[in-house]
């Protein structure tokens, strides 16, 4: 019996394994329009932080301490200590800024009572109560005299006939001005002492006794500014920024984990391996600093960049589902017309759980009241409680709809065109019936996330290292106006050395796109530096708005599968209004032609009515008139 045998010529690996699909997310995340969107909600999101911070007072900001050589803020202490350890470290962060003040002042023979120079310090920097006008007039004469010695001493070399060490005594004449004149505009910490002697030394012409005088001065403004320095790094930051800075620096650990193959808990942000979901859990803590230590500011902060997000990320949301589900494209105007449309139940979606979780909190704290009740009041909390452990009970429950139910939510609208009751409904759902489901996806898109953000930031790299590379052979032409050994390219932007640039996220204090202002600069190199960041900020705006559209498009599919698992929808389905197509145009030359309709032809009359036939020998009946 011949065998019949068939031939695998093709596997559907969407349909074998369907979460394949979410690798579909890093296409959806580069689109353009989907991008530009990312990128104004990052923009807005940050400038209404930034604004926040200015508003909040600094007396309320988020301190900072020097520890082992390195600044670490309140809140990394918050995140890898305990409270009790916490409240000891935001006491001494607070002492040991006005032990700081205190040595400034007596070093500019002041001596303000510590109650005054505290109230003083939670309004001013250090540096704002000491740079007065005679301070700023001494450092611009300390500036000529920087200025006269490296000329005198680079005349000096000149004159000589030995030129053997030549190049090596004037570079690092030159090198050792620069360092001062830097320290004098306030840009670094004052300058070594072999700095100032090397300076100073240089026109052999000085008197000793004058040389002395000139080392007490340099020597006395440099210790002022490496307290000033000091004062500045340590001083409170805005809320915003500073959460910013430090779920950066998680987010960045967390890459690091997942290309260093540590997916677990083995390590924090902090730690010197972290590893990926313990830096999630350090992202956490920052979080719950946040809403425990600044609540106020978090409830402002946080309806701000709801209103932000709910607009921009259900435009995001809406376009990746028309790409995924129909492999069509819509313009940045139908988005946002779509989420104008839907505001409501993009804002009502996650606000509801967080309201019930508020009035659990309410009902609970008010319960809690009967036990302030002496004797009586505290019976009854022991026979009651349970009441309150069912309260809690549903608090988590509710905590988890938030947390694990968002992602879902906005891509709900998107899909369905509903409301934020279905939002809410569909997303417990989902996660209450698949939650399983609902962790393997969110980990692959974790991995491959952080696997496309090496790959997006690395492109970031070259684009600000290459440009500043070849843009450099021609500004190394000339020097910076203020200083002698620094080009003038160097001067306005300094990115890392070849050696130095990192292409994986790091948690070092320079970033990836170098700094700005570092030296100082004239009137147009200010200018020029500064037009130069706003478009290299731009290039780093978009890897954070790449981060943004990464997550709301991964949560799109993730959704479409979930919707295929529980309720059998195909993916191909979703709420689509087709666009009403316009009259055709008349072509060139076409008359209009008005024709009149003919006149209706009248309805024909209805026959009169036949008479009966008269029975069979029967008389005829009575002739029946017709009917008008």
């Amino acid at each position: 019996m011949a065998e019949n045998g068939s031939e695998l010529r093709r596997i559907v690996w969407s349909e074998a394994f369907p979460f394949v699909r979410l690798f579909r997310t890093l296409p959806l995340a580069l689109n353009a329009n989907r991008l530009l969107l990312a990128l104004a909600c990052v923009l807005l999101s940050y400038v209404g932080g930034r604004v926040q911070d200015l508003i909040w007072p600094q007396k309320h900001g988020v301190k900072a301490q020097i520890e082992q050589g390195a600044v670490r803020s309140e809140i990394e202490c918050y995140a890898t200590s305990p409270r009790a350890a916490f409240d000891a470290w935001v006491q001494k962060a607070r002492e040991e800024r006005v032990a700081i003040a205190e040595r400034a002042f007596q070093q500019a023979n002041q001596r303000p009572e510590a109650r005054d120079l505290r109230e003083k310090l939670q309004k001013h920097s250090l540096r704002k109560l000491l740079a007065d006008d005679q301070y700023r007039g001494e450092l611009k004469e300390l500036r000529k005299l920087v200025d006269a010695r490296l000329k005198a001493g680079l005349t000096s070399l000149d004159g000589k006939k030995d030129r053997v060490d030549y190049d090596e005594k004037r570079d690092e004449l030159v090198r050792s001005a620069d360092r001062l004149r830097t320290m004098l505009a306030g840009k670094r910490a004052g300058g070594p002492p072999e700095a100032v002697r090397v300076v100073l030394a240089a026109d052999p012409l000085v008197k000793p006794d004058e040389q002395a005088r000139d080392q007490a001065r340099l020597t006395a403004v440099a210790a002022r500014e490496a307290m000033l320095q000091q004062d500045d790094e340590v001083c409170p930051r805005g809320p915003y920024i500073s959460l910013l800075k430090f779920e950066s620096h998680c987010l960045a650990a967390a890459v690091q984990g997942v290309c260093g193959g540590r997916w677990g808990f083995s390590g924090g942000a902090f730690d010197v391996q972290p590893a990926l979901l313990g830096s999630l859990a350090s992202a956490a803590r920052g979080v719950c600093w946040f809403a425990t230590q600044r609540p106020w500011y978090a409830l402002l902060c946080g309806l701000f960049n709801l209103l932000v997000l709910a607009y921009f990320g259900g435009a995001l949301c809406r376009s990746a589902a028309i790409q995924a589900a129909r492999d069509e494209s819509i313009s940045i105007g139908d988005s946002l017309r779509f989420a104008r449309q839907k505001f409501g139940g993009f804002v009502l979606a996650p606000v509801l759980p967080a309201a019930m979780l508020v009035g659990v909190a309410v009902i609970l704290a008010i319960g809690g009241l009967v036990g302030a009740i002496p004797w009586l009041g505290e019976l009854l909390t022991g026979v009651l409680y349970f009441l309150a452990l069912l309260g809690g009970f549903a608090a988590a429950l509710l905590l988890l709809a938030v947390v694990l139910g968002f992602p879902l939510m906005w891509p709900t609208i998107a899909a369905e065109g509903s409301d934020g009751f279905d939002a809410l409904s569909r997303a417990c759902s989902y996660v209450g019936s698949r939650i399983w489901h609902v962790g393997f996806y969110a980990g692959v898109l974790l991995l491959y996330g952080a696997l496309s953000l090496v790959l997006v930031r690395g492109v970031a790299v070259l684009t600000l290292k290459l440009s500043h590379e070849f843009a450099g052979w021609g500004m190394r032409a000339a020097h910076s106006a203020e200083l002698d050994g620094v080009h003038k390219l160097d001067a306005l932007w300094q990115m890392p050395a070849w050696p130095d640039v990192a292409f994986l996220p790091t948690t070092a204090a320079t970033p990836f796109w170098g700094t700005f202002f570092k030296y100082p600069l004239d009137g147009t190199e200010t200018i020029a530096a500064g037009l130069m960041a706003l478009w290299v900020y731009l290039v780093v705006g978009l890897v954070a708005a790449f981060v943004v559209s990464f997550s709301f498009c991964g949560s799109t599919q993730m959704y479409f599968l979930l919707r295929r698992d529980v309720d059998a929808t195909d993916y191909e389905e979703i709420y689509y209004e087709e666009p009403e197509e316009e009259p055709a145009a008349p072509e060139a030359g076409t008359a209009f032609v008005t024709e009149t309709p003919a006149p209706a032809a009248p309805a024909p009359s209805e026959p009169p009515p036949t008479p009966p036939a008269p029975p069979p020998g029967g008389e005829a009946p009575p002739a029946v008139p017709p009917s008008t």
